[in-house]
């Protein structure tokens, strides 16, 4: 994959790292261009990821469209992840959780939050398609009014922590 002249390291070839503002994986500068992808119906195999034929087909598509990475909302099936590596698409994994509402009033809440997002992490490990997680992303404003900037920050970093656990 090339952007501007130069080579971007493939899935595979190494874990990403943030060097000031930018993507390395190992010396060379991770250079993406990526997609959202999902979410999808359900088909019954994988709720809100397509049949793995069709992602194929769409991996492909990409492929051939010079993207060489996809921001997907909900936790993918690990065999989505094979695929993207076979293709040579890195896979930014968002961390979701249910009910986005006042989730730090309700007692027990956040532990449940930071247990689900543990086993998410722990059923996709450090794949070498995986470019990231992202983690408590589009939580409503409407929610950081209600529970303060520094209440919400103090779960985003403890969610954070859990994920490099």
């Amino acid at each position: 994959m090339t952007l501007e002249g130069a080579v971007s390291p493939r899935p595979g070839s190494g874990t990403p790292v943030v060097r000031g503002k930018f993507l390395f994986v190992g010396d060379a500068k991770l250079h993406l261009r990526g997609v959202t992808y999902g979410t999808f119906s359900p088909d019954g195999s994988s709720p809100g990821f397509p049949t793995r034929e069709q992602a194929a087909a769409d991996l492909q598509a990409m492929v051939a469209s010079h993207i060489n990475a996809v921001r997907v909302y909900t936790m993918p099936p690990r065999w989505l992840l094979d695929l993207a590596l076979e293709h040579g698409i890195w896979v930014a994994v968002g961390l979701s959780w249910p009910d986005h509402v006042a989730f730090l009033d309700e007692s027990g809440a956040g532990d449940t939050i930071v247990q689900g997002v543990r086993e998410n992490v722990r059923a996709l490990g450090a794949h070498p398609a995986l470019l990231c997680y992202v983690v408590g992303n589009e939580i409503p404003q409407e929610i950081v009014r209600w529970h303060g900037r520094g209440r919400v920050e103090r779960f985003g970093r403890r969610l954070y922590e859990a994920v490099k656990r």
